[in-house]
C-alpha cells in the first residue's frame, strides 16, 4: 500500500491498514426513529396514526328548557388518553376523563339550556397521557328540531376524520 492509498482510506474514515484476508462484518445499521414519530406511535406527519376518539348511543333528555346529553365515548387507541373538553351546541365543557385503550365510558357532554338555534358541528379535545400531545375530533351533529318548544337536541354525533394535531 502507497502513501497516498494510506491517506485517501485515512480522508475517507476507513482504517489505514486493514488485512485483506480478514472477514468483512457488515451490521446493518440500528433502524432510527424519525424525529417526527413520538414512542406512542404517533407520526405528526401522517393523521392515520392519531388517536381516535368515537362518540356512540348518544341520547338527550329535556325538561322544562334544560337539556343533558350523554354519549358513550370510545377510546380506540393503543395506549391512555385523557379526554380534555368538548364544545357541543356552542358551549365548552371541561371533561378531564381518562380512558385506557379500547376503553368506552358513559360521559355527559352537554348540560344546559336546550339551544333554539341548530349547530351542526361539535368539537373534541384529549390528549395522549404519556406524552401530553393535543388532538381534536370533529363531530357532525345530527340535530332533532322539537317545534311545540322550538328547541334543537341530538341523539347522534358522526365523526368526521381527519383527527387534528393541535397545540404542537
Amino acid at each position: 500500500m502507497s502513501f497516498l492509498d494510506g491517506l485517501g482510506r485515512f480522508l475517507q474514515g476507513k482504517p489505514v491498514f486493514e488485512d485483506p484476508n480478514a472477514p468483512v462484518d457488515r451490521v446493518a445499521p440500528a433502524p432510527q426513529q424519525s424525529p417526527s414519530e413520538d414512542r406512542t406511535g404517533v407520526n405528526k406527519a401522517d393523521h392515520n396514526s392519531f388517536p381516535v376518539i368515537r362518540i356512540e348511543e348518544v341520547s338527550s333528555h329535556e325538561s322544562n328548557g334544560h337539556l343533558e346529553v350523554h354519549g358513550e365515548v370510545k377510546n380506540e387507541w393503543h395506549d391512555e388518553v385523557v379526554l380534555d373538553k368538548i364544545q357541543l351546541f356552542n358551549t365548552s365543557r371541561k371533561l378531564e376523563v381518562f380512558l385506557r385503550a379500547d376503553e368506552e365510558r358513559e360521559v355527559l357532554l352537554y348540560d344546559g339550556p336546550a339551544p333554539m338555534q341548530p349547530y351542526y358541528e361539535a368539537l373534541l379535545e384529549y390528549k395522549t397521557r404519556k406524552e401530553g400531545d393535543y388532538f381534536q375530533a370533529t363531530f357532525e351533529v345530527k340535530l332533532d328540531y322539537d317545534a311545540a318548544t322550538k328547541t334543537y337536541s341530538t341523539d347522534e354525533l358522526r365523526l368526521r376524520l381527519p383527527i387534528r394535531d393541535i397545540y404542537g
